[in-house]
């Protein structure tokens, strides 16, 4: 007669040794099988954030599922496309003008691209700032020597990242940031690096029911640290340490014969009224404590000081809203733009840029 212990031995080792051949199959016979998370960070030689060459995943959350690839350089583009870009344009950004959550062809590059009829290189690296672009810039540039080079600055969050010191403040281990001296405990650590739960996970919300209403706002503090541009006291450093980064590519632009546009990109709630009010109720705030438009205006002013262009998209997406109260130009609550978004991100800024290089 078996001991009590050692019935379950058999099915114990059986179920362990399934689940490990499973993890084992994922990774070597189905790279691009769906993550939640996505291991798709390196630093380059010159320290820059960058993506790994060569990456083939699906991007799986309750609001979207797309495909991430890229190119030999770590690109969001297409084999090769880091040559000479005389006459063509350089793309830098964040995780918007990647496009974070839609397929590639649906980004904003990609279609500024169709709506120009011109070479535009998609070189936004989600997590990224703008003193992060100006580096990466500078590291870059002689490989690709573009006739133009456009920065899409996001006023959600851009502002703070430079002043708290850009993406140098993360390690990347295993394709993943993480805060210096943090990091997950033992179990969310399992969790991030197993592709068979990052499946389960995956499907869970791919086939779940309407899992993106259970998704809630989370007005933490970092929410409260990001709307720190809006409002009317905004500490003088935002707009300091932004001017300083912005600074650095306008010089290195000017230098290197490449003309610099600056495209403002939005946050949601500059538009959705019904998202605002949240915020403020979330992070008990009054509408009087804020001046919603500031980052636009310290951003045109800038400009109009350097000579250099500055599309603000704001006008467009609030008029494009109040034209059909349906349209959904961003995800909630993510706040990055949805397909429909970037379109008309694209749409906007081919227009301005039409006019700028006819003024030229």
């Amino acid at each position: 007669m078996k001991a009590p212990g050692l019935r379950w031995l058999v099915p114990l080792l059986a179920t362990g040794l399934g689940l490990a051949l499973a993890e084992a199959a994922l990774r070597i016979l189905t790279p691009s099988a769906p993550q939640v998370e996505l291991d798709i960070y390196r630093r380059d030689a010159a320290g820059n954030l960058r993506l790994l060459p060569y990456l083939d995943k699906r991007h799986v959350t309750p609001l979207w599922d797309v495909a991430v690839r890229t190119n030999e350089d770590g690109w969001r583009d297409d084999p090769g496309a880091a040559a000479d870009l005389a006459d063509s344009v350089l793309g830098l950004g964040d995780s918007f003008a990647f496009g974070w959550g839609v397929e590639e062809s649906d980004s904003l590059y990609r279609r500024l691209e169709g709506e120009l009829g011109a070479r535009v290189l998609n070189a936004a690296v989600p997590g990224t700032g703008t003193s992060d672009q100006a580096q990466l810039l500078e590291t870059v540039f002689d490989s690709q020597r573009p006739s133009w080079t456009l920065l899409a600055l996001f006023v959600g969050n851009d502002f703070l990242d430079v002043e708290i010191g850009g993406a140098g403040r993360f390690e990347v281990e295993d394709g993943l940031l993480r805060e210096p001296g943090g990091g997950p405990g033992p179990v969310r650590r399992a969790a991030l690096e197993s592709r068979l739960l990052q499946l389960l996970r995956a499907l869970q919300f791919r086939y779940g029911p309407a899992s993106a209403a259970r998704v809630p706002h989370n007005w933490d503090s970092w929410m409260r640290a990001f709307a720190q541009v809006h409002r009317r006291d905004a500490p003088a450093e935002l707009f300091e340490g932004m001017a300083a980064a912005l600074d650095r590519i306008a010089a290195w632009c000017d230098g290197h014969d490449s003309k610099l546009v600056v495209v403002a990109v939005p946050r949601s709630w500059q538009i959705d009224d019904a998202e605002l009010d949240a915020m403020l109720r979330g992070l008990a705030m009054d509408r009087s404590e804020l001046d919603l438009d500031r980052p636009q205006r310290f951003l045109q002013d800038w400009g109009l000081r350097r000579n250099i262009a500055v599309i603000d998209l704001l006008p467009a997406f609030r008029a494009a809203v109040a034209a059909d109260p349906s349209l959904r130009l961003f995800y909630t609550p993510d706040s990055h733009w949805t397909p429909q978004g970037h379109a008309l991100a694209a749409r906007t800024a081919a227009q301005e840029l039409t006019a700028v290089e006819a003024r030229r």
